[in-house]
């Protein structure tokens, strides 16, 4: 994503992959002749999936709070749909 002073880059590893953190990367552009400045937080090593899964179990059992709501889900959902509609024509 791209923004006015700077982007951020995300990476996600193939979704079987086990135990394989994402990466991120931030460009941050202060201007005024500053040199840009790339950050790369160290993501945990935790699989993407096993990590969804974890979240979804304790959301069931009522420990946190999802992290997208049902309403929130939805729209992505038409969202998406709408996009497929407008790639394909159908």
């Amino acid at each position: 994503m791209c923004f006015e002073k700077g982007w951020v880059k995300i990476e996600i590893p193939a979704s079987l992959a086990l135990n394989r953190p994402g990466r991120v990367t931030l460009l941050r552009y202060p201007g005024n002749g500053v040199v840009p400045q790339t950050i790369e937080p160290q993501m945990p090593w935790v699989g993407s999936m096993r990590q969804q899964a974890i979240n979804f179990i304790r959301a069931v059992k009522g420990k946190i709070e999802p992290l997208c709501t049902a309403k929130e889900a939805f729209e992505d959902l038409k969202l998406a749909r709408e996009y497929i509609r407008m790639r394909t024509g159908k």
